[in-house]
């Protein structure tokens, strides 16, 4: 199975965010566009910590992530790839680009999480 970013089906696009993503086998790929300055703390509200409880692995196309997590931060650069387990807490510090492979069942609780959030906070 395999096919081009631009072929992903876009999922989300507001607020400078565009998501595309699918589904191979037990792992969803997202294509990501995200503008600089992004904190998504905001959107995990009401998860453990308040942080993404999901594991994802990829590879930064693209600008400048930090990730703050219990006890330390790293930053992601454009041209690596990452590993962020869960408790993480990305900041977008430049416009960035990503691809990142998450596990269903876990992605799918922290989704739900964000869209409860993203639509709380467009409806003040």
């Amino acid at each position: 199975m395999h096919c081009s970013l631009k072929d992903l089906p876009i999922v989300f696009d507001d607020a400078g965010i565009v998501t595309r993503e699918t589904a191979f086998g037990e792992l969803d790929a997202s294509h990501e566009l995200l503008p600089a300055n992004l904190d998504l703390g905001p959107l995990f509200a009401g998860l453990p910590e308040g942080r993404c409880q999901c594991a994802h692995w990829g590879y930064l196309l693209r600008g400048r992530v930090r990730v703050e997590y219990a006890d330390h931060e790293e930053v992601i650069e454009a041209g690596e790839c990452f590993y962020m387990p869960p408790g993480h807490l990305p900041r977008f510090e430049e416009e960035s680009e990503w691809v990142v492979f998450s596990p269903r069942g876990a992605r799918a609780v922290t989704a739900d999480a964000v869209r409860r959030n993203w639509a709380a906070m467009k409806a003040d």
